[in-house]
């Protein structure tokens, strides 16, 4: 039951770092973390309504077969968050990201890389919202998970560190970006 959307690996042994053939994208600041083959070639082509509608039939049937508390219920969710904010959705996407990061701490634990990469996505969802305190809380629990559990120059920490730093500096707090900076980049 695989649309090119999901790989079968166990996250709970897994460190959050490399996944082997799963090749990890990462983007500029302010861009969302996950991994090639955690996405639908639609989304990865901007065609959000196709990719939209393919998460959504994946996961009623990932729901079906796995019950609604599975890893790959999760990596769908967070796919179809990015969707839906892609297509401007914020409150969908923002419903999507946070049962995604249930699923993720309740089978997980609270300081796996999976989590802050759900943390990072939810925040930047977050950033161009009224709720801008609570998505530097956000940036800044996910740096610390992934700085605790990967290699210091691990691409989710860079891409982490950018989107936070981004962040602050939007925010006037250009002291407190470029400790991030000197810290991770």
């Amino acid at each position: 039951l695989d649309f090119g959307l999901a790989k079968v690996f166990d996250p709970a042994t897994s460190d959050g770092g490399s996944h082997g053939d799963l090749g990890l994208t990462i983007s500029g600041p302010g861009q969302l973390l996950g991994t090639v083959a955690y996405m639908a070639s639609e989304q990865a082509q901007g065609r959000h309504d196709e990719a939209e509608g393919m998460y959504e039939r994946a996961l009623a049937i990932f729901e079906r077969t796995y019950g609604s508390d599975h890893y790959e219920i999760a990596v769908n969710l967070n796919n179809l968050a990015g969707v839906r904010q892609a297509q401007g959705r914020v409150a969908d996407a923002e419903a999507l990201y946070r049962r995604a990061l249930s699923i993720k701490e309740s089978l997980l634990g609270r300081d796996h890389p999976d989590v802050a990469l759900s943390l990072n996505n939810l925040a930047l969802l977050l950033e161009g919202t009224d709720r801008a305190p609570e998505a530097g809380a956000l940036y800044e629990r996910a740096l610390e998970i992934f700085a605790l559990r990967l290699d210091a120059r691990h691409p989710k920490i860079v891409a982490c560190a950018n989107n936070y730093a981004g962040f602050l500096r939007a925010a006037g707090r250009d002291g407190e970006a470029g400790a991030i900076e000197e810290r991770y980049l």
